[in-house]
């Protein structure tokens, strides 16, 4: 989980930087990177920016998954 925590604020700092076109390059990259689909990494990057989130699904859909994913990044 150290490798996540370090590439989620790696990820902060450098989408602050970049320009739009740039910064969604680079947001693709990070999503696979991070073994998130769309809708995963979404939930991934509104946790990023601060805001509260819901998630919910059906069994095996990846909550947890992403939820992992999110923790680690805002350690």
């Amino acid at each position: 989980m150290a490798v996540l925590d370090r590439l989620g604020e790696r990820l902060r700092r450098r989408l602050a930087t970049l320009s739009k076109g740039t910064r969604d390059a680079q947001r693709a990259l990070v999503k696979v990177e991070l073994g998130l689909n769309a809708e995963q990494f979404d939930a991934y990057l509104t946790a990023m920016h601060g805001r509260n989130l819901y998630l919910t699904g059906s069994a095996g859909v990846g909550k947890s998954h992403t939820l992992r994913h999110i923790v680690a990044g805002l350690k």
